[in-house]
């Protein structure tokens, strides 16, 4: 039973190696040059997307008449809130991607 657990462990700690041994020769070369620079431009475009996106509610709060909002203006943040859920994947992915030495991080 001992020598199974030894047997898993390893085989678990190889398949984290070839993982990020994998992603990264597969990822890296797709990424251009990652500075902080570049991620913060990143960061600065999904903060004007989540800020629309607020934007947005609050408007539809402010100019609701009755108990509900309007077709229109639902589909308007339908649409906001999908942008700013896929900025917000995308920007989870690429700090994993960081954390998990799939790409290259530059001084700079």
């Amino acid at each position: 039973m001992a020598s199974n657990e030894v047997l898993s462990r390893d085989f678990v700690t190889r398949l984290k190696k070839y993982t990020r041994e994998k992603n990264r020769e597969v990822i890296d070369p797709l990424i251009p040059e990652l500075t902080l620079d570049a991620f913060e431009e990143l960061v600065d475009l999904t903060a004007k997307v989540r800020g629309a996106y607020l934007k947005q509610f609050f408007y539809i709060a402010e100019h609701t008449e009755g108990d509900f909002p309007k077709g229109e203006e639902l589909k308007k943040l339908q649409g906001m809130r999908e942008v700013y859920e896929e900025m917000i994947a995308a920007h989870q992915a690429l700090e994993t991607a960081v954390e998990r030495g799939y790409l290259t991080v530059k001084q700079g």
